[in-house]
């Protein structure tokens, strides 16, 4: 598991460095959970079996009790660095390469360790041995956990979780839930089929600490992209769409506000994703595009989704024919007219730039030119109406609707993905 948050101010630099943040400059930290310091991540008691290995255990074929042959077959065996790091540490520290029975937990001294009578009472007492003062954890009960510390924080906080992480197990992230319940802007992500390092592991017995995949870091770096935008619109906190699954935040968020919300983009369709170091998402009618480098209003744009539609159907809207240069509403950008039905709403709506009421460019912002005439059109719905295309839209005329929903946009959004997830 890996949490991002800005440096927090209550962690000393001793304290930072024994629980191994990672601070760039003043700006971001990677938390990485130790180990054995589960209670960092809110685990109580602190203990890398009684709330971690044994659900594995029980769920497992290992055997009921645990024989000095049987660690070393553990210890010989395909599992990862932290499975068998647990089977290590049921052993004896002064056997030696024998890697006998740990005595700690022998307690009828017959040189097996039984899970249910011998191995699981014992536990507690165990991981409160190495909380003592000289244990191999003891520094941990110097530190505040998440849990404490997380009421306290404001600041944006992710969080990247894999499903077979064996060091911070995906069943007890619910505590990292509770914690940050208060803070606006608190986002979990989690991974099928990655471990602790957020590489791949089949399960948490196969955890090995591999390499990290893509899709976390592009997470990452939209998540960051996101909060770093130099938009005059200050970034918001993570909205949840329960109609789609999906959130609007950030740069995004205020976008979506500000440019007309649900009527204009519709419901979100799509988690941000990175790509060729731009972050992208789906809503039902459009794609929002990040661009931190571009100057204001321009850090958010929207992807040309009606161009990109005609040309995954195989239509070359560039063939298209054309209108009389003397038609009224004629562009000589693509040679196109905006027929009268829809002209008063392409004129009517338009982004936000801070023009007084809504410029051509505020329009042309939001639906680009057109690059169709209006002509007669079945859409994804099955319905057959006047249809006419944009090069970020699609306007569609529903006679039988009632005002002011006679006009509505086409759900290119939605039907873009649907087509790349095929």
């Amino acid at each position: 598991m890996i949490l991002l948050t800005r440096s927090l101010r209550q962690l000393s630099t001793a304290r930072a460095s024994c629980e191994g943040w990672r601070t760039i400059q003043v700006t971001y930290a990677a938390v990485y959970a130790l180990l054995y310091v589960f209670r960092y991540t809110g685990h109580i008691p602190v203990s890398p079996f009684g709330m971690v290995y044994c659900h594995d255990i029980n769920d497992t074929s290992t055997p009921r009790t645990a024989t000095s042959a049987v660690i070393q077959a553990a210890q010989a065996g395909n599992g990862g660095w932290f499975a068998k790091g647990v089977a290590f540490d049921f052993t004896d520290p002064n056997s030696g390469v024998d890697l006998k029975v740990n005595p700690f937990f022998d307690s009828n001294h017959d040189g097996a360790l039984d899970i249910e009578s011998e191995i699981l009472p014992r536990l507690g007492d165990w991981v409160d041995s190495q909380l003592k003062p000289g244990g191999v954890i003891a520094f941990a009960r110097q530190l505040p956990s998440v849990s404490e510390q997380a009421p306290h924080l404001r600041m944006p906080v992710l969080v990247l979780q894999g499903e077979n992480d064996a060091g911070t197990r995906a069943k007890r992230v619910g505590v990292l839930d509770a914690a940050f319940a208060a803070n606006p802007d608190y986002t979990l992500k989690r991974y099928a089929g990655l471990g602790h390092s957020l590489g791949p592991a089949t399960s948490v017995i196969d955890d090995n600490l591999r390499p990290i995949v893509a899709a976390p870091m592009d997470d990452t770096l939209a998540w960051l992209l996101l909060r770093a935008t130099r938009s005059p619109v200050p970034a918001e906190g993570p909205m949840l769409f329960p109609q789609t699954g999906y959130r609007l935040e950030g740069a995004f968020l205020s976008f979506w506000r500000a440019n007309g919300g649900l009527r204009v983009f519709g419901y979100p369709d799509d988690s941000p994703r990175d790509v060729d170091g731009d972050v992208r998402q789906y809503l039902e009618r459009a794609r929002f595009e990040l661009h931190p480098d571009n100057a204001a209003p321009y850090t958010v744009v929207l992807g040309r989704l009606g161009v990109e539609a005609l040309e995954r159907q195989g239509r070359a809207w560039q063939s298209f024919p054309r209108a009389d240069p003397h038609t009224r509403h004629y562009f000589v950008e693509t040679g196109h007219a905006i027929a009268p039905e829809f002209w008063g709403y392409w004129r009517g709506h338009g982004l936000e730039l801070g023009d007084p009421g809504v410029s051509d460019r505020e329009s042309i912002g939001l639906f680009g030119y057109p690059i169709s005439e209006a002509h007669m059109e079945t859409n994804s719905d099955g319905e057959t109406v006047l249809t006419q295309w944009f090069e970020r839209a699609r306007l569609e005329l529903h006679p039988t609707s009632r005002q002011p929903y006679r006009i509505a946009l086409g759900r290119l959004g939605a039907e873009l993905q649907s087509r790349l997830q095929r």
